[in-house]
């Protein structure tokens, strides 16, 4: 049987630094292999208040990964907001299994933020976080 097809060289990261915040478990460890296989540098957080501590802290985060709807007070899009209000260069890929997520309160942040609906391939996540990581900065 065959293996799973390679991702196409020209996909995989290159060192970048990626903030995973994801509430269930098996799904961020399977996330962070992935990710660490895609050749990125992974931190991972549980929830927006860990993650609010990493973001806090300056620690090196290139992209912000995290999940839409998770529990407490502050969901995926509110943490979408104050990572880029902290980090203006940082871009953000924004994860939902809920069909017609709206991100209409972000259009403001225009290509440094993608949503990437939930079942996806490790393939379609490659592509995605390429494409966004490869967005000019925003003029400051």
């Amino acid at each position: 049987m065959a293996g799973p097809a390679p991702i196409e060289e020209q996909l995989r990261g290159v060192g970048e630094h990626i903030l995973v915040v994801e509430d269930n478990e098996k799904l961020r460890a399977v996330l962070l292999r992935q990710l660490a296989e895609l050749g990125y540098r992974v931190i991972e957080a549980e929830n927006a208040l860990a993650a609010r501590k990493l973001i806090d802290s300056g620690t090196d985060i290139d992209l912000l990964l995290t999940d839409i709807v998770m529990p407490g007070k502050v969901d995926g899009c509110q943490l979408a907001c104050e990572f880029i209000a902290a980090r203006p260069a940082g871009r953000v890929l924004l994860t939902s299994g809920f069909p017609g997520a709206r991100l209409a309160d972000l259009d403001e942040f225009g290509p440094a933020l993608r949503l990437l609906d939930k079942p996806y391939r490790k393939q379609d996540l490659a592509r995605t976080l390429r494409e966004v990581l490869a967005e000019p900065a925003p003029a400051s």
